[in-house]
Order: structure tokens, then sequence, then C-alpha cells
């Protein structure tokens, strides 16, 4: 899991960690081709598998997958949209209750906060259809 979010980190310069654009990257994010969408990266073993379909798929074994997906910034269940279940989960994550994409730290850097509030925001102002 933690390779292949490195590899999103360096893959999208806008991110902040010194993306260099190599790595896992996305054009669509890069240029903000609908603004507010980003490649979100989910580890299954911190959801306890609650992510079992992506995008129609059945995720075989979702305790050990690592998802990754193009999709709007606060779509933390990796839905295709943003909504209260996002903001709920955000939450969770906020208290403590959780870490990572999953939980609401949609701009990577570790903490779940005000930052990661106003890019959810984004990303529900932003959706025009499902990713």
């Amino acid at each position: 899991f933690t390779s292949i979010l490195n590899y999103v980190k360096t893959g999208i310069p806008l991110l902040g960690f010194g993306g260099t654009g190599v790595g896992i990257a996305s054009t669509e994010v890069q240029n903000q081709t609908p603004a507010g969408t980003m490649l979100g990266v989910i580890d299954g073993a911190t959801t306890g598998g609650q992510v079992t379909s992506l995008s129609g798929y059945t995720i075989p074994n979702p305790l050990t997958s690592v998802l990754v997906k193009y999709t709007w910034r606060g779509d933390t269940n990796l839905s295709g949209n943003v909504n209260g279940s996002d903001y709920a989960l955000a939450d969770t994550g906020f208290s403590g209750g959780g870490a990572g994409w999953y939980y609401g730290d949609v701009n990577y850097d570790g903490t779940i906060n005000g930052s990661d509030y106003a890019l959810i925001d984004t990303g529900f102002s932003s959706q025009n259809t499902i990713l």
C-alpha cells in the first residue's frame, strides 16, 4: 500500500510532495479537467474490507486489496461521487476513528483537518457526473 500511495504522491505535482510526474499519474488530475478530481488510494485493511466493489467490479479480497481510482476529491469510499457518506467517513477520521483517504485525508498529508474538508467541498461542488 505505502509504495502505491507514494507513487501517486510523486506522480501528481499539484499535491505538493515534490511530484515530478514520475509515478502513478493522471493527465486529467494534473490538468484539473474537470476541476476537483484526484486519484483516490485506499488500503482495504484500514477499511475492514468495507469497499467490496469498484466501478461495478467485485473486489475478490477486499481486506488485502489496494484500490486506486480516478474520482472526485472527497469521494472517500470511491463510489464515484461525493455525498453524505463521504462526509461521515471524514468526520469519523477527524475524530480519530481512522486514517487515510477512506477516512478523509484527501490531500495525503497524514492529518484529517480543515484543508481536507475544503477539498471535499471542492469535489462536492465540482461534480457533474459519477466517475
